[in-house]
């Protein structure tokens, strides 16, 4: 797989927590253009 160049790519680990089970935690992996907000990617995740 090409690395994109344009716009720069970043990779994070985002971390939730069960809003019925505050125990548990779902991990997403992440790829998404540098700069893109928490918020953004948490809403994202929500609908996944």
């Amino acid at each position: 797989m090409s690395r994109l160049q344009e716009p720069e790519w970043a990779h994070r680990l985002l971390v939730r927590r069960s809003a019925d089970d505050p125990m548990k935690l779902a991990y997403n992996l992440v790829c998404a253009p540098a700069g893109t907000t928490l918020e953004e990617l948490s809403r994202v995740a929500k609908r996944h």
